[in-house]
């Protein structure tokens, strides 16, 4: 089981900057927890600005169209993302 994370940002939209340390903070949490077993993955496109985070498995540029994003969306537990 995962959950996707999105920390995302695009140059051109900044309204859904989320400051990286804030995703850190809730990957931090949930790492945390002891009642939530589920692996972190982050995910988006490599044109875009991914801050590194710890404790998250990065597949930041590795999904090649969107048919393979959405399959690993369709089986996440969950997505964390600023919309």
């Amino acid at each position: 089981p995962y959950w996707l994370l999105n920390a995302g940002i695009k140059n051109d939209i900044p309204l859904k900057q989320y400051p990286p340390a804030m995703y850190q903070e809730v990957v931090n949490l949930l790492n945390d927890r002891s009642d939530f077993y589920c692996d972190i993955v982050q995910t988006g496109h490599d044109h875009h600005i991914h801050p590194k985070l710890d404790g998250v498995k990065s597949l930041v540029g590795m999904t090649n169209n969107l048919r393979e994003y959405f399959t690993i969306m369709y089986h996440a537990e969950g997505c964390i993302g600023p919309v």
